[in-house]
Parts: C-alpha cells; sequence; structure tokens
C-alpha cells in the first residue's frame, strides 16, 4: 500500500475508518466498519430474547491485535460486552421500540492504543410472539373436537373463536 493513501484516514462515502501502521517495513491495513443482524429467537420462559450476529469487517488484524465489541440495548440493561465474531442473545426487559447500538475496536495486546473504531444503531421493534398454537387433538364421533394449546410463559388468558 502505498504510504500516504489511506494513512489515518476517514472514507464518507463508505462510512470506514482506515488505519495504516507501519510494521517492520511493511503497511497493515486495519478496517473497522460495525455492523450486525437481529432476529427474534423466543425460548421458553425468554418470550423476549433476540438473537444478535456480528458482521463487522475488520480488515487485516495481526495476531497480538484484540479485537473487541459491545451493545446496548436501551433497555436499562446498560453496556454489553458482546463477541467479536459470532453471535450472542439478549433478552429484553419489556415491549417497546428499542434503538441498539453495537460497537467494534481494534487495539493493541494491552488496550491502551486504539487502532480504530465504528459504531452502528439500529432501531428494533420488540413484541411478544403469538401467544400460542392451537392443534386438533382429537375429533369425537359426536361433533365434539378437543384442542391443544401451548401459552409463552408471561401471558395470561386465551380467546377462542
Amino acid at each position: 500500500m502505498p504510504k500516504g493513501k489511506f494513512e489515518n484516514e476517514y472514507l464518507p462515502e463508505t462510512s470506514v475508518y482506515v488505519v495504516a501502521t507501519k510494521i517492520f517495513d511493511a503497511f497493515l491495513t486495519i478496517i473497522c466498519k460495525s455492523s450486525f443482524t437481529y432476529s427474534a429467537t423466543p425460548s421458553g420462559s425468554s418470550v423476549l430474547m433476540y438473537t444478535f450476529t456480528n458482521t463487522a469487517s475488520y480488515g487485516t488484524v495481526p495476531t497480538g491485535y484484540h479485537k473487541s465489541a459491545g451493545m446496548n440495548c436501551a433497555d436499562g440493561t446498560g453496556n454489553l460486552s458482546v463477541s467479536p465474531t459470532g453471535s450472542t442473545t439478549h433478552t429484553f426487559t419489556g415491549t417497546g421500540t428499542f434503538i441498539v447500538r453495537y460497537w467494534i475496536t481494534v487495539a493493541d495486546s494491552s488496550g491502551t492504543t486504539i487502532y480504530c473504531t465504528d459504531t452502528t444503531s439500529s432501531s428494533i421493534t420488540v413484541a411478544y410472539p403469538p401467544c400460542g398454537s392451537v392443534v386438533a387433538d382429537t375429533i369425537l364421533g359426536s361433533g365434539v373436537v378437543h384442542f391443544g394449546a401451548t401459552v409463552p410463559a408471561g401471558t395470561t388468558g386465551m380467546t377462542y373463536y
């Protein structure tokens, strides 16, 4: 990489910070571009559980450098440390619309020099999943049908149609 072409530069057209560091007469390019995907993954009594998957780009991060990531779900749980690769789950404290903030950082092995960091956010509407699923268990000859239903924890009552 030619010296100065991308050295410690912000590229506004891509919202990417590029840091070039000369190490052993070679340039190393570390690019921080945070991004994530999410989906509702209710499980058992955790009906407001969501899975967040890190889809960030770090560029070339050599051995000895440290990648970290965090998020804040804006539901009062505070900042959460998450895997810089892979997925993590979070159970929201209630329903509503939340601005989830997700960030990544690349630092030296001691954590004292930050080479790049980037933050992204997304508005997420958290709602209870549909209440129950109904399946016909038994149809009796007298025209009586027995139904079974499962109701998510934390919900009350059923409406019959």
